[in-house]
């Protein structure tokens, strides 16, 4: 059953939490539902209101997408300002928000930016990192994260912000998306080389 009509090519989902679904899409802006989907509205973003890559939402309710080389964030879900910070120019590629609020980058050609405290600071943690290309990002509710770049996903060692490559058995190609189970279990998916899981 189809509940956005238009052919939009999705490319996030979340829900808050309040319970609102928020979509976002590529070339047609960010939609929300407060009613699983009944109806949906379009979220207004001015300028920034196309090409929107990612969308997620922290356990406070703290907002963030990403729209090519723009960071966006918001306290509400619908009205969103650019995040603004130096750093190197590149195109964000994927984002995630671990157990304790803290937000993931991926960028196209600097590796990972984390933020801490908000978004108010960010700093670059590529120690290990050696392809800076990171293409998806994941973490569990043990305090995991794993970024996926081409040939390997990496493990963040939390404790000294340094990474740990997951190369063993792992072919050459592009880490495209990520997912860790309850059970600890990694799945990685690839470009052109299928599914791959690691030993829980």
């Amino acid at each position: 059953i189809s509940v956005l009509s238009n052919p939009y090519n999705i490319t996030g989902i979340i829900e808050d939490p309040d319970g609102n679904i928020f979509i976002s899409t590529y070339r047609a802006n960010i939609f929300m539902t407060t009613d699983q989907g009944e109806t949906w509205s379009q979220v207004v973003i001015g300028k920034y209101g196309e090409n929107i890559s990612c969308i997620n939402v922290d356990k406070n309710g703290n907002y963030y997408a990403i729209k090519d080389s723009t960071c966006l964030k918001s306290d509400d879900g619908t009205s969103w300002i650019e995040n603004t910070f130096k750093r190197k120019s590149s195109y964000w590629e994927s984002m995630s928000i671990d157990v304790n609020d803290d937000v993931y980058l991926g960028t196209s050609q600097n590796g990972v930016y984390l933020s801490n405290d908000s978004s108010k600071s960010w700093e670059l943690i590529n120690d290990g990192l050696f392809n800076k290309y990171v293409i998806s990002t994941t973490s569990d509710d043990s305090g995991n994260v794993v970024v996926g770049t081409f040939g390997n996903p990496f493990l963040l060692k939390d404790s000294v912000y340094s990474w740990q490559s997951l190369s063993n058995g792992f072919p050459r190609t592009f880490t495209t998306s990520l997912a860790i189970s309850p059970q600890g279990i990694l799945f990685s998916g690839t470009q052109d080389y299928g599914m791959y899981r690691t030993s829980a």
